[in-house]
């Protein structure tokens, strides 16, 4: 009984051995069936369709149905297709059956940056890349007159290290703390850059400019917003001032609208 069991198990051994090396071959004798291509966009943004990645995986207008396995070099499609900085992954592998499955996700966006006439978005890791589409996601806007160049220009996340000090940085910090906020998050449109890095916020409804300067201090400056909005504007009249600045320490400064 003891030889047999001996047996038995060099027999499986020999099976799990020889089974990666029957497969290696038999792939390379595969060829590709299919491609299928899956778009993993959770908040259907639309950014990247199918028919966009299938155009990036076909290489001089050349077809993988009907290549070999072996030719296929799935690091360089994954390369290609997340050249595209919209692009958050990709990975590609192929099955037994000869299909090539590619599963690419799209980043995420968290503002629209539209500055000296060249249109962004920002995503949630702070990684900028070109508006290719009429569809647009419903963010707040940025809006400015300063240039995008440098590290962040190629898909350096603002917050990266490289990146260095950028006005980008305090507006993904400033549209972070408003997000995050259901009250500003539903009051703010839009965001405006003056050239000297001022920041000014453009509510929804109420006629008039919120100016905070830098975001030093932000949480502060909003509270004291806040406590104008509930005491002061329900009897001053929502439309009563063309600017409220707020760069000041612990002062609110309303400018009156013309009569």
């Amino acid at each position: 009984m003891k030889t047999t069991g001996k047996i038995l198990v060099t027999v499986m051994l020999l099976y799990l051995l020889a089974t990666p090396v029957y497969l290696s071959g038999r792939v390379k004798q595969i060829k590709c069936s299919s491609v299928e291509i899956t778009v993993s966009d959770s908040s259907e943004n639309g950014l990247i369709t199918r028919g966009e990645v299938a155009s990036m995986v076909r290489k001089e207008g050349t077809t993988l149905a009907g290549t070999g396995l072996k030719e296929i070099k799935l690091n360089e499609i994954e390369e290609r297709i997340r050249a595209r900085n919209e692009i958050k992954s990709a990975e590609a592998y192929v099955t037994i059956d000869g299909t090539l499955r590619i599963a690419v996700t799209p980043r995420e966006p968290v503002l629209r940056l539209i500055v000296n006439g060249s249109d962004y978005f920002m995503d949630d890791e702070g990684v900028l890349f070109r508006k290719r589409k009429l569809y647009t996601p419903r963010v707040h806007v940025v809006t400015g007159n300063f240039e995008i160049r440098g590290p962040v220009a190629e898909g350096v996340s603002v917050l990266d290290t490289a990146a260095g000090e950028t006005i980008l940085k305090d507006v993904y910090n400033l549209v972070g703390f408003i997000r995050r906020d259901r009250f500003w998050s539903a009051q703010i449109d839009q965001i405006r850059v003056a050239g000297n890095g001022d920041i000014s916020l453009v509510p929804r409804t109420a006629g008039h400019i919120i100016n905070i300067g830098k975001i030093d201090g932000l949480e502060e400056k909003l509270e004291n917003l806040k406590a104008l909005y509930d005491k002061i504007m329900p009897l001053a009249g929502w439309d009563a001032y063309s600017l409220i600045d707020l760069q000041y320490k612990d002062q609110v400064v309303c400018r009156k609208k013309p009569k």
